[in-house]
């Protein structure tokens, strides 16, 4: 499993959106698609982390589109 992870939904028109910025900066991510995973939604749901995109940085994540934005430009500017 990579470093960094983006959990996402179908429809997710903020999952795009930070899917993009990490493609750009050319940052190496995975994608893990909830859609219908109930026991991964309870599991996220029980943390009050209700907002999607989840990006997970190592131990740590960013929930929702503004937190997931804000830990992507922290990696820098490198490739821009």
């Amino acid at each position: 499993m990579s470093d960094v992870v983006l959990f996402v939904t179908d429809g997710c028109y903020a999952c795009r959106g930070v899917k993009a910025q990490l493609s750009r900066r050319k940052i190496p991510y995975e994608v893990i698609n909830i859609t219908g995973n109930f026991e991964k939604i309870e599991e996220f749901k029980a943390k009050n982390w209700v907002n999607m995109p989840i990006l997970k940085v190592g131990e740590d994540h960013f929930v929702g589109p503004t937190a997931a934005l804000e830990r992507v430009r922290a990696f820098g500017n490198t490739n821009e």
